[in-house]
């Protein structure tokens, strides 16, 4: 049976874009579909150099390091803050690569107080501050006024996983990096690139030398890097991301404004999660051959969740019967 899906993180329609399909053509035409090895390797494509160097700039970073998927990129910057002399806190809905024996904090009003008592402290030690910028389960979002108020604070450095945003938040759809560099936080960017954009591996972006001090290790340096065809496609395709994202963000509005039982969803501006509060609805829609995500994460005992997930490539039609039967 087929039905009509509003279910995974490909946000921005990528997959059954022909215009960047055929970007992944091209770049399977000049490296081919996989590089094996490391990339210590004195023959490894110079095109993970060369996207590395874009994401720095979009990321307003001095440098960024490519890896095979987003939980490595979790697990190297985890390893790399667990050897440092940080103090480190992590938020209680942080993805568990990241998450570790660190001390928690589950709010924002903790996040604020936990940081004024930082700030003042005597002894000036290092602190790491690991935080996602959107939850796509709970529909958290980063509080960027709670932020403003530390942009001073030398011995802090927030770490961002910004999978959910990057590609489709923030004001040059690079999510969270450019608000952190107006504020004037000292910042690290971490970031899985299997969702708006689609691609397998993950990304870290900060200083020079967190980045030259995360390549010496054995678990970067003994992983093989994701496909090179994928960066090529990405490189070219900017144009694409930003005509996909403003078919999302219609998507998105048409969607919202026209739901009639509002106070049974949470949703967040222009992000393409709608998590269902209300009664249950998936067996319900399948019926009407339509999917939404039923799923428990990120553990078979956590609690189920029910959203519906919008993408660029959805018309208005498919919005409608959505609607129709919600």
């Amino acid at each position: 049976m087929s039905y009509l899906n509003f279910t995974g993180t490909a946000y921005l329609g990528l997959p059954e874009n022909s215009a960047f399909m055929d970007l992944i053509n091209k770049g399977i035409k000049k490296y081919g579909i996989n590089f094996g090895g490391s990339r210590l390797n004195n023959a490894v494509p110079d095109i993970y150099d060369k996207a590395e160097d874009f994401f720095s700039k979009k990321l307003y970073c001095e440098d960024t390091l490519i890896a095979s998927s987003g939980t490595l990129t979790g697990i190297l910057l985890a390893n790399y803050l667990k050897k440092g002399n940080f103090d480190i806190f992590v938020s209680e809905d942080l993805h568990p690569a990241l998450k570790y024996n660190f001390r928690s904090y589950s709010s924002f009003e903790e996040l604020e107080e936990l940081l004024s008592s930082i700030k003042n402290k005597k002894e000036k030690t290092l602190n790491a501050v690991l935080l996602n910028t959107i939850n796509p389960v709970t529909l958290k979002a980063i509080d960027a006024d709670v932020l403003s108020k530390f942009h001073d604070s030398d011995n802090i450095v927030f770490v961002f996983d910004d999978s959910h945003g990057i590609g489709i938040n923030g004001n040059n759809n690079w999510g969270i990096a450019e608000i952190a560099k107006e504020i004037g936080l000292k910042f690290i960017v971490l970031s899985s690139l299997a969702k708006a954009f689609s691609m397998e591996g993950g990304i870290i972006a900060g200083e020079k030398r967190i980045i030259d001090n995360i390549k010496k290790e054995s678990l970067w340096g003994g992983a093989s890097p994701p496909p090179p065809f994928y960066f090529f496609a990405f490189i070219k395709g900017e144009n694409i991301f930003k005509a996909q994202l403003q078919k999302l963000k219609r998507n998105i509005n048409y969607f919202t404004d026209k739901l009639k039982n509002k106070n049974d969803f949470k949703f967040l501006p222009d992000f393409p999660v709608i998590l269902n509060t209300g009664k249950p609805v998936y067996d319900h829609l399948l019926k009407k051959e339509i999917k939404i995500s039923a799923f428990s994460y990120p553990t078979k005992n956590d609690p189920l969740t029910e959203r519906i997930v919008i993408n660029a490539n959805h018309s208005f039609n498919d919005l409608d019967l959505l609607l129709k039967y919600i």
